[in-house]
């Protein structure tokens, strides 16, 4: 394609074939190209010649990290690239494809145009290919875009390449890292992580000597030196070296000496390490780990060509993984107190540093809800469960042994004053009431027969006879009338399920069933033994049963018991209270269960809301104190 070009533009040009060797050329430097720079000039050169009328081409390559277009290659000559092509490339970059802008030009001149395309890789912007054409007119604008895309592909090329080697790179600093930190993390306590990390940073780069130093109330010590059991920090070396680490600190970047071009930092103490030690080349990295400096990792090399971007990227990779770690094992090598007050120290810096709104928000609300807590009163209650019971409960139990003969009520059922509940078989009792009753008739012929033949003493007889038979008569009716069970007053059957015991025997006395009256009851608060010391009687509460969550029933504290009831592993003294609405009995029934709360008086909020712990820490400090 270029050649046809260059035979159209220049059919009668003797030195024809003098270009078409030229290309040759340019395709071999483009194959034969050993790094970035050569390829892309070589690229540039050729793709220059595919386009007719091409005066100027850029390549401006886009740095994520600081979003940022670069140029990185110019044609001709590595020219700067023309603030005439600024606007093209503005426009592809903002509408992620190609773009052309009119230049410009005196009257008369002819017309130039700025091409830019974009480049794109998995959708993310990698490059700009910016170039201004002379002598071309609007309509053959899409073939020169055509040539240019066509172009692009072998710029492609090498941005795939050049991210491929990145990640390499990356994954290369990454495995490092890891590599190093298996035995830092396989480290019980603070001073083995750190001897353990300056070891294998000595093994893995070959270095002269590599120390770590630990940043405490901002003094820096020697902590570990590769190749030395024991660091002491007395001796000169470790003072110089602890020099040149703090002046990485203070600064706060990573420092190397002999300082390569465009470092701005000072290295005054990493001369003087260098001219003591007799190494070529030294670097200083700090570990950071959030907002705090943990310490610095100090690596000395024999060679002053190692220190190059790979081994910085490892190495800050490095301490980039590292310092959460030492900074875990300095705060569990740490004592209790020590602990606390690093916690503190932390709270504190958050507090009242420049950042963390929202932690000062918070720190503010709360303090604004312990001041509110300390000065504001409130209603002293005493919460605990509760029940309804009947104010009296009658139980109704067997006249005499006998069998059930009837039921006609279960426990739940309300039941009228007088209405049968339950009745026993008689019969015995009323054959043993007609006995007696014969029995009487006899003893009273005996009697009146004694008494008209005048036999004073036969007439006594007959008498107490016939009185007994009365008295025999009289208890078997009233046994009779027994039999059958009534209720005494309208009430609620609390127990007594009959219905599956009919014809079963009976026991005299033993209980059958269990009535409360429906018009009077009584609230029964089981208080726990730490509140029962505020109750007192004629105080007031509120209860809220759970079959009737929306309605406060108002009672009054009656009677408070001084026996315990042991339940749920406390101790809890019952105290009964007298319902003042009696309206709202009609809705109430024996075992209904809730919540009480009785007012005890008006005490400060933070007291009623700490005194259970504060008595808590009392118990127990009595308990443990000797």
């Amino acid at each position: 394609m270029m050649e046809g070009s260059a035979a159209r533009r220049h059919p009668d040009v003797p030195g024809h074939d003098r270009i078409a060797f030229l290309d040759q050329a340019l395709w071999k430097r483009l194959a034969d190209a050993q790094d970035e720079p050569a390829y892309l000039q070589a690229w540039l050169s050729l793709q220059s010649r595919m386009i007719p009328g091409c005066r100027s081409m850029v390549v401006l390559f886009h740095e994520v990290e600081d979003a940022l277009l670069v140029p990185v290659a110019a044609w001709p000559d590595a020219s700067p690239p023309a603030e005439s092509l600024s606007a093209a490339v503005d426009a592809a970059v903002a509408s992620a494809a190609g773009a052309a802008r009119r230049i410009d030009t005196d009257a008369g001149g002819e017309s130039r145009f700025a091409l830019a395309l974009p480049v794109f890789l998995e959708s993310r912007l990698d490059a700009v290919v910016a170039l201004e054409v002379a002598g071309a007119d609007k309509e053959g604008l899409p073939e020169l875009m055509r040539r240019l895309q066509w172009g692009v592909a072998w710029l492609e090329t090498l941005l795939w390449r050049r991210r491929a080697e990145q990640e390499a790179q990356q994954r290369e600093r990454v495995e490092a890292a890891f590599d190093l930190l298996a035995p830092v993390l396989d480290a019980r306590h603070l001073r083995d992580a750190c001897d353990s990390l300056a070891s294998e940073l000595a093994a893995r780069l070959n270095a002269v000597r590599v120390a770590v130093g630990l940043n405490r109330g901002g003094r820096l010590r020697v902590a570990a030196l590769s190749h030395t059991a024991v660091a002491d920090n007395r001796m000169q070396a470790m003072r110089l070296l602890a020099a040149a680490m703090h002046e990485a600190l203070d600064q706060d970047a990573t420092l190397m000496h002999p300082a390569p071009p465009g470092q701005v930092f000072s290295t005054l103490a990493h001369a003087r390490l260098l001219e003591q030690s007799g190494s070529a080349a030294v670097v200083s990295v700090p570990l950071a780990w959030g907002d705090q400096r943990i310490g610095v990792i100090l690596v000395e090399l024999a060679e002053r060509d190692r220190m190059d971007d790979h081994l910085l990227d490892t190495l800050e990779a490095v301490a980039a993984s590292a310092a959460p770690v030492l900074d875990a094992r300095r705060r569990s090598d740490r004592w209790l107190v020590g602990r606390g007050w690093d916690s503190l120290v932390d709270g504190a810096g958050a507090l009242f540093g420049p950042r963390y709104l929202g932690k000062k928000l918070v720190a503010v609300l709360l303090a604004a809800l312990v001041a509110y807590l300390s000065l504001a009163t409130g209603q002293f209650r005493i919460t605990s469960d509760a029940l309804i019971e009947g104010s009296v409960q009658r139980t109704l139990a067997a006249p005499f042994d006998g069998y059930l003969a009837e039921a006609s009520v279960r426990p739940g059922d309300i039941v009228s004053a007088g209405q049968v509940l339950a009745e026993l078989d008689a019969t015995d009792r009323q054959l043993e009431l007609l006995h007696w009753l014969s029995m009487e008739r006899q003893r009273q012929l005996e009697y009146e027969r004694a008494l008209a033949e005048g036999d004073r003493s036969a007439v006594a007889v007959a008498a107490a006879q016939a009185e007994q038979a009365r008295a025999q008569a009289d208890l078997a009716r009233e046994q009779v009338r027994r039999s059958r069970l009534v209720a005494p007053f309208d009430a609620y059957v609390l127990s007594g399920d009959l219905s599956r015991s009919i014809g079963a025997a009976m026991s005299g006395g033993e209980p059958m069933l269990e009535l409360a009256p429906l018009d009077a009851y009584r609230v029964v608060v089981r208080v726990d033994e730490r509140d029962i010391g505020h109750l007192a009687e004629q105080q007031r509460g509120q209860l809220v049963l759970a079959a009737l969550p929306e309605q406060a029933l108002a009672f009054q504290v009656e009677r408070i018991t001084s026996v315990s009831e042991p339940g749920d592993g406390q101790n809890r003294f019952r105290v009964e209270g007298v319902l003042e609405d009696p309206e709202a009995l009609q809705r109430l029934r024996p075992g209904m269960e809730g919540v009480a709360k009785v007012s005890v008086d008006e005490r400060r909020l933070a007291w009623i809301w700490s005194y259970r712990i504060v008595d808590w820490f009392r118990l127990q400090l009595w308990r443990w104190w000797p």
